[in-house]
């Protein structure tokens, strides 16, 4: 787990760290201002090994089984060989003026 701080937001970045991963995949999400270090954390843990761990092992299963073999010639090549892991980040933004932003950026880029 790596942690980040800026002027902006705390950042923690977790991934999975084994030798036969090519890539790692994974989110981003936001936590109240308000949230401790330790409950961040525990998200980030939480996401990277129940969501995004988990969604990468079925990725990981449908590639061996050939799943997306009717893709071939619009995925690239090396995708076929890849072995995907988990990974996610979690911030936490500094300011509300910051959360309120990404907030209604979100909302405007979605609906």
């Amino acid at each position: 787990m790596i942690k980040v701080h800026n002027e902006y937001a705390d950042i923690w970045l977790i991934r999975e760290n084994y030798e036969e991963i090519t890539y790692c995949y994974g989110g981003t999400r936001s936590v109240p201002a308000t949230c401790s270090d330790e409950t961040a954390k525990e998200i980030l843990n939480y996401l990277g090994k129940y969501e995004s761990g988990t969604k990468n092992k079925l990725i990981n299963s449908a590639i061996q089984d050939d799943v997306f073999e009717i893709f071939k010639g619009r995925i690239p090549e090396a995708f076929y060989s890849s072995n995907v892991g988990g990974g996610r980040c979690v911030f936490r933004p500094k300011t509300r003026i910051l959360k309120e932003s990404l907030i209604a950026f979100r909302m405007r880029n979605f609906y």
